[in-house]
């Protein structure tokens, strides 16, 4: 087995390896203090953050923070889906392109989450500072532009394979 065979199943196992971790990393933060207000404040530098936030505005603002991450477990499912197919020598398929497309939307989805989460976070932090103090911060970063483009490439690879499927089979009927 070459080094090209093996890749698929390499990245099978790093698939699950996030599917797994991922959910594991929230809770390790949630049980080691890390949402304390020091650590939130950390966190947000930026943000000035009252002594009077809730604690209930903490978890909503962390939950809000998860909303990408979840979105990434879907993707993560998908790609080890896709990988699974090409494990089997399955990669000139429809189910393949139809993975690859979900892929794409699921990153495009991932950036507009991010930026989303984050202005909501700085929203619901500052919320219990007194009027005139409270923030609403946009945060758009390279990371978020490369998923947007990387989501909008998978897509358009995804339709151009299933375009390619279609005619493959075409050709097949005529033979």
């Amino acid at each position: 087995m070459n080094s090209t065979s093996r890749l698929p199943s390499v990245l099978f196992v790093g698939t699950w390896i996030v599917i797994v971790a991922l959910p594991l990393t929230f809770i390790w933060i949630a049980a080691t203090g890390a949402l304390s207000l020091e650590a939130v404040a950390e966190r947000f530098p930026g943000v000035i953050i009252g002594d009077g936030l809730s604690e209930s505005a903490i978890l909503v603002a962390f939950g809000i923070g998860m909303i990408p991450f979840l979105i990434v477990l879907g993707v993560m499912w998908h790609m080890q889906a896709l990988f699974r197919l090409y494990q089997k020598g399955q990669a000139l398929t429809e189910k393949a392109a139809v993975r690859i497309g979900y892929i794409g939307v699921g990153l495009l989805l991932t950036a507009v989450a991010r930026i989303l989460a984050n202005t909501l976070q700085v929203l619901v932090l500052s919320s219990a500072n007194p009027v005139g103090h409270r923030i609403v911060s946009v945060d758009l970063e390279f990371s978020e532009i490369a998923l947007f483009l990387a989501g909008g490439l998978m897509i358009v690879i995804g339709r151009s394979m299933a375009e390619a499927v279609f005619a493959a089979e075409e050709v097949r009927g005529f033979v």
